[in-house]
């Protein structure tokens, strides 16, 4: 097979994705031609390393997309992919999964597959709808763990038997045989008796240095002996930095050493008692797997592909995310019971080297490349009349239409075919509201779409959809559910005497744990606590979200600024989003909003 690797850029052949790339392009050439494409220059990419490659590498420039360069060097890109004709195209991290993906389609590659390895906490609003646009181009998806395949389907909205789960792979030999390198230990200043609790991940606030410091604060008196290692590099916003000022003001510099692995992380991890992850938001972790095969025992936090690494008492422990008393708890649970963690390393190392080794994850992609090119080969199956793809029997439809009502009215059959149609609201609001954000919906909106619905759908409870998915007993007209989010204060007051007075079957959810904890969502605190008399002034840029102001005067530009505020929290991991809600409250007012309190 020729097989085309697009990415964004290669800055390292040792961490992260594009260590993985790396392994995949050396794992894959000796039976296939491997094209690595660059979507940016690097110096790495004109190192001596890269010049190693088993592969052809060729960089474009694609930086600045308001330049002329950026249009030149795109159009290259085109015709550069429309003359290698590669049989597969597959593309890693952001740029890549969209112009990459549209670039391969221009060219007609058969097999076009992109690629999701995190829980995209950095996607703003605007490069998830370039994304979805790209993604209609796609023969599948990538994901490497089942947590980042769950959240792709519930984000994206893309079809799930498309997407296919294939772990990162680890050379499992590498770390054969390791022993504890007691000189190094020493070079590093760490005592020979003291348990070392090692954090391999770069500065980056995601990350959360600042947690596994606070859990070493909760068991400084009752373990004086256990200290950090990190290991990783610094971020160009100087995080380093304000994590050891972290450490200083914890009264830690004692006990919190740093290192930094150029492509010899077995040494270190050799000196490690205890491997932690507790990152905010995490695919999978690279650390972790490095761990398990260090026959390191892990603690780790719940967030994202980690529980698909960890299982808690099994393999290693976990806690939630952004729990620092949690993570001590567990810490001390490891530090105190030495046969816990000779087991959890055991089981760790069993399950890496059967479920993650590099040979085995080089043949699954392989089978996934080789099963989809088989399959774009056989083509889709022809229907009477038609070459067989669908724009040319949506095109028959229509001619034969010529017109007519019911002949269209089957189009539409044709195109939602037998399955449901879900339309999910957030909330009603009334006419002469001035409220303009996104998840409020106008009663005389929702009423006309109403109308159509009912002239063009069935609408149909929930319950009764279910049945006749479960069933198969799809009648004439396509099916609708409407359903409605979260018990907000306006479905009480315009949608529930819509419901009565048309006899309208609607579906609410209603969060009862909100309720019960009488805790408000994140995005209903910000809307009142921005939507009170007065213009309003934010600053979030210890977010990385930077400030913004709310004029005083009711209208659409009010609106259109409390939306940038939304747009803003939402790209934070879940977490962060309430701890950024409660800072707009603190900032402005608004504290105190119950939930359902209608």
């Amino acid at each position: 097979m020729k097989i085309a690797i697009v990415i964004d850029h290669l800055t390292t052949e040792v961490a992260g994705t594009e260590g993985q790339v790396v392994k995949l392009i050396r794992g894959l050439a000796p039976h296939h031609e491997i094209h690595l494409v660059a979507l940016r220059s690097t110096p790495w990419l004109e190192s001596p390393a890269a010049r190693s490659l088993p592969c052809k590498v060729t960089v474009f420039d694609l930086r600045a997309v308001k330049t002329a360069a950026f249009w030149l060097q795109l159009r290259a890109l085109f015709a550069f992919m429309r003359e290698l004709r590669p049989d597969v195209v597959h593309s890693f991290f952001p740029i890549a999964n969209i112009i990459g993906v549209i670039a391969a389609h221009r060219a007609g590659v058969p097999v076009i597959l992109s690629s999701r390895r995190d829980y995209g906490y950095w996607m703003t609003p605007r490069y998830l709808a370039a994304t979805r646009f790209a993604n209609r181009f796609l023969t599948g998806i990538v994901t490497n763990s089942p947590s980042v395949k769950e959240l792709t389907i519930r984000a994206e909205g893309f079809d799930g038997s498309r997407i296919q789960v294939i772990y990162n792979g680890v050379d499992v030999g590498r770390f054969a045989g390791l022993q504890r390198d007691h000189a190094l230990k020493a070079q590093l200043g760490i005592p020979a008796h003291w348990k070392v609790i090692t954090l391999v991940a770069n500065y980056r606030p995601i990350k959360r240095h600042d947690l596994l410091i606070d859990a070493l604060a909760k068991l400084a008196q009752s373990h004086p002996d256990a200290c950090l290692l990190f290991i990783g590099e610094d971020s160009d916003d100087g995080a380093q930095a304000r994590t050891m000022a972290l450490v200083e003001q914890r009264g830690l510099r004692e006990r919190v050493f740093t290192a930094h692995a150029k492509g010899d992380i077995e040494r270190y991890l050799s000196i490690a008692d205890i491997g932690v992850n507790c990152s905010d938001s995490e695919g999978l972790s690279n650390a972790v797997v490095e761990y398990m095969c260090a026959g390191v025992p892990s603690v780790v936090t719940r967030g994202g592909g980690n529980v698909d690494l960890v299982r808690d008492g099994i393999n290693g422990l976990s806690c939630a995310v952004g729990d620092a008393a949690g993570l001590a708890a567990c810490l001390a649970r490891f530090l105190d019971d030495e046969a816990l963690r000779a087991r959890c390393a055991q089981e760790s190392l069993r399950w890496v080297s059967e479920e993650m080794s590099l040979p085995a994850i080089v043949r699954r992609f392989e089978s996934c490349y080789a099963g989809l090119l088989a399959a774009a080969a056989r083509g889709p199956q022809a229907g009477p009349g038609t070459d067989g793809s669908p724009l040319a029997r949506a095109k028959a439809l229509v001619r034969a239409a010529a017109g007519s009502a019911p002949v269209m009215g089957r189009l539409r059959r044709k195109v939602a075919g037998h399955g449901v149609t879900v339309l999910m609201y957030h909330e009603l609001g009334g006419d002469d509201d001035a409220c303009d954000v996104w998840q409020i919906v106008r009663r005389g909106d929702f009423l006309r779409q109403v109308d159509y619905l009912r002239k063009h759908y069935e609408i149909v409870p929930l319950e009764r959809a279910l049945e006749v998915v479960e069933q198969g007993a799809f009648g004439d007209r396509p099916l609708a559910v409407l359903t409605f989010d979260d018990g907000h204060r306006g479905n009480a007051e315009h949608l529930l005497p819509i419901v009565r007075q048309e006899g309208l079957p609607v579906t609410i959810y209603v969060a009862t744990g909100h309720i019960e904890d009488q805790r408000a969502y994140w995005f209903d605190r910000v809307v009142n606590a921005l939507q009170r008399p007065g213009e309003a002034r934010v600053d979030l840029s210890r977010y990385g979200l930077g400030s913004y102001f709310v004029p005083a005067r009711p209208g659409p530009r009010r609106w259109a600024q409390i939306d940038r505020v939304l747009h803003a929290i939402k790209s934070l991991p879940p977490l962060r989003c309430d701890e950024a809600a409660d800072e707009v409250c603190r900032q402005v007012g608004g504290a105190g909003l119950r939930p359902a309190m209608w």
